[in-house]
């Protein structure tokens, strides 16, 4: 699952930067889908591994870790991008 939406990111990414609009939309698509599909399997395999007690917790915790990352990486990836 991974190795196939890594590849998708890649192909979409790719896709993003050829410079005909509907190609780059696709593109867009693809990687955010396959984000998403991937975030969804880990989550049903980590919800798996919790009793419901706990899963409120992994929830927040997991939603919190993301938000503190892409406090970080947002900034970045628009500087990358912008000189890219």
């Amino acid at each position: 699952m991974f190795a196939i939406t890594a590849s998708l990111v890649l192909c979409g990414v790719l896709a993003e930067h050829s410079g005909r609009y509907l190609l780059m939309t696709a593109g867009g698509f693809a990687a955010a889908l396959s984000d998403d599909a991937l975030q969804v399997r880990t989550n049903t395999i980590l919800q798996d591994m919790f009793p419901s007690e706990q899963r409120a917790t992994l929830i927040s915790m997991e939603s919190f870790t993301f938000s503190m990352i892409m406090i970080v990486l947002s900034p970045l990836a628009g500087v990358l991008f912008s000189h890219w």
